[in-house]
């Protein structure tokens, strides 16, 4: 991020910050930093000699499971603190926050994209002269960087390309003044990735241009774009790695119970033979061609009996390949297709999370379905499946989604714990599946209720899916659109 965007950035950016308490921070990757603010925003800080951003966005990058030693050292230290002051050093790319939580509890946290993160006890961002170079120092001088570091390599070069003298003065006059009120994004396919502008560029070099009229816009196209796109994803390439491991193994489990069935086969076809109630070690056959055939068996089990173990766990092998096969289609496509959690949308960013289909539901008559924001959603297929689906698949913080004063499907709504926030357009998505499997489902509208699944009761004396509901936390009047059926199934 080049400095001189750094500037306009910070200048809009200090309404997020100045009062807002720290809430969460994270650390999805190497060198990759999330502070969820209290002003409802996530201040979104990546560090690096080359690519480095600073963005606030209402969304946050998935994170791991647990937390590293150093995201708890700084939880301890600066959680629920209050951001008193800002400072920030924008040639240099530098912002620094004042945090206290009582007059003797004080401390700095200094941002610096090139170098990280640090907790200091003084601030380290003094009062700094903004000189500004003549144009034609600034065209002529390929180092003048090294002088004033607020003129970068690429803010010289896109004055150059201007190429006209009149724009050149126009724009660089503008940024003096600080008058600039329009934010360029430039995307290329061949490998010159994305370019932050102060003003619009006449490069073919860059195939598709974007134009915002804040700052805080354009950085947020910017920090996604570099997390998706040039795959800042370490935990994504190590998540991938175990499932494989995880998958292969199972997989080598289940065929080698399929195995079981022609050994098993052998033994019937030669149970004539020998006593089927003998308890053995092994037992060996000659074939028709002459070659043995040695069988291990467990001797604490008759022949028969082996024999019979074995169809039985050919069979449960059989049937687990079949579920391995789809969850092996399902959970590497979820994954090749994110980037640490983050899919870039035509218009917006939206949250997709690595979704795993708990074994939980795999034995259910359930039909699955990933929300537009990559949430996992359950729907129960009949009335012995909506029951099931609430005693065994679903938690107590999962949220379930029903149509209101009639017959229907239960909707379980997955969460990883009680207080993920869900998204309106995920919300909507899941009542709406549930009005389209409810008496309502031939309306234009239906009215759902939904709640988390600990309000969701069965008492003695109902009948098979039927509930009572202590509290309800959502109602929707919503319009059912039969086309979110396919277009959120995945199987």
């Amino acid at each position: 991020m080049d400095a001189n965007f750094f500037r306009f950035l910070l200048k809009d950016g200090l309404k997020f910050l100045k009062s807002a308490r720290i809430e969460k921070i994270y650390n999805p990757v190497n060198k990759l930093w999330t502070f969820k603010l209290s002003s409802k925003v996530h201040l979104i800080f990546f560090y690096d000699t080359k690519d480095n951003f600073l963005f606030f966005s209402k969304n946050k990058p998935e994170n791991p499971l647990k937390p590293s030693s150093e995201v708890s050292w700084w939880r301890k230290r600066v959680l629920n603190f209050w951001i008193s002051d800002v400072s920030y050093n924008w040639p240099n790319r530098q912002l620094s926050l004042k945090i206290e939580r009582t007059s003797s509890e004080v401390g700095w946290i200094f941002f610096d994209l090139r170098s990280g993160l640090k907790l200091l006890s003084k601030n380290p961002i003094g009062q700094r002269e903004i000189i500004w170079p003549s144009l034609d120092e600034i065209l002529t001088n390929r180092d003048i960087y090294k002088i004033y570091p607020h003129i970068t390599s690429p803010l010289r070069y896109s004055l150059i390309k201007l190429k006209d003298f009149s724009k050149q003065k126009f724009w660089y006059s503008k940024l003096i003044s600080g008058e600039i009120d329009k934010f360029y994004v430039y995307e290329s396919d061949k490998n010159k990735g994305i370019l932050l502008s102060l003003w619009p560029l006449e490069d073919p070099e860059y195939e598709k241009e974007l134009v915002f009229d804040s700052p805080l816009d354009a950085a947020e196209y910017y920090g996604w774009y570099i997390i998706n796109k040039q795959k800042i994803n370490g935990s994504s390439n190590k998540r991938k790695k175990r499932l494989e491991k995880r998958l292969k193994k199972e997989r080598e489990k289940l065929e080698k119970w399929i195995s079981l069935e022609h050994k098993a086969q052998i033994i019937k076809e030669n149970l004539h033979n020998i006593d089927p109630n003998a308890h053995l070690p092994s037992i060996t056959f000659t074939m028709v061609d002459g070659t043995k055939v040695q069988i291990d068996l467990d001797p604490a089990l008759s022949v028969k009996e082996n024999m019979e173990y074995m169809f039985q766990q050919a069979k449960k092998g059989k049937k687990g390949l079949m579920s391995l096969l789809k969850r092996e289609k399902f959970l590497t496509e979820d994954i090749n297709k994110s980037s640490h959690g983050l899919e870039l949308g035509s218009d917006e960013f939206k949250i997709v999370k690595d979704i795993s289909l708990p074994s939980r539901f795999a034995k259910l008559k359930v039909k699955i379905y990933k929300s537009s924001d990559g949430f996992l959603i359950v729907r129960g297929k009949n009335k012995e499946a909506n029951h099931k689906l609430l005693s065994f698949g679903a938690r107590p913080h999962d949220l379930w989604f029903h149509a209101l004063n009639g017959p229907g499907s239960h909707v379980i709504l997955v969460r990883d714990n009680p207080k993920m926030e869900i998204p309106d357009t995920t919300l909507k998505e899941a009542a709406i599946l549930a009005g389209l499997a409810s008496y309502q489902k031939e309306s234009d509208y239906a009215e759902v209720i939904g709640t988390e699944v600990r309000y969701v009761k069965k008492k003695k004396g109902m009948g098979l899916g039927e509930v009572d509901v202590t509290k309800v936390l959502y109602s929707f009047r919503i319009k059912l659109d039969p086309a979110i059926e396919e277009k959120l199934r995945i199987f």
